[in-house]
Formats: C-alpha cells, structure tokens, sequence
C-alpha cells in the first residue's frame, strides 16, 4: 500500500500535468488548491487529507471527467473558459472557490453519468 508521502506525490504531479493540459496558469491553480489564501503555488503543500490536497482530487476529478466527455485537452480547455447555460457562469471563474469547485465536479459528474 501507498504511504501518504506517496500519495502526496502522486496527487501533486497530476494536479500539476492536468494543468498544464487545461492551460490552467499558476495563479489560477494556486486559488484553485487554497481559494481562501493569497499564497502563492510555490507555497502551497499538498498535505494528505488536508483541504489543499482534497480540492486537488477535485480538481483532478474535473480535468478526467472534462477528459472522457469531450475526448481531447483543447476542447477541455475551451469548455473550462466558455459560458455554460447549466452551471450559470465560466466553469474556470467557479474553480476557484470551494462551493464552485465542488458544483463543477457535481455538474459534469452528472453529465458523465449520461454518456
């Protein structure tokens, strides 16, 4: 079995690949893994089971879903900045925060569901 360490690890440099897939800039990754801080990414700890490390599996799950809905990271990235009807805002302005992070999974955990 994994120690945390290792989790830790594996967790961060998904986070980080999935980003870099999505065009996501560091800024905007930084408020995504600690929306209530102004910490800069590079201070941020992907501690296990802390809120950093949880908001980065949600992240992760956003970028596999997003993934396996439309198939390729360009149109994952346009979807990331475009208007959506559903969830009533830019899914890349709701990350951000915990309660949007959490209605994005939510919303595409649903639409996956479907297809």
């Amino acid at each position: 079995m994994a120690t945390e360490i290792e989790m830790q690890a594996v967790v961060a440099e998904a986070v980080f690949s999935a980003a870099h897939l999505l065009e996501i800039p560091d800024q905007i990754l930084s408020q995504i893994l600690s929306p209530n801080s102004d910490k800069n990414l590079d201070d941020i700890v992907l501690t296990y089971q802390s809120d950093s490390y949880n908001n980065a599996l949600l992240f992760i799950r956003v970028f596999d879903s997003l993934y396996a809905i439309v198939g390729n990271k360009k149109t994952a990235s346009e979807w990331l900045r475009s208007h959506n009807t559903g969830l009533g805002n830019v899914p890349i302005k709701m990350i951000n925060t915990n309660d949007g992070l959490v209605k994005v999974v939510a919303y595409l955990d649903a639409f996956r569901a479907k297809v």
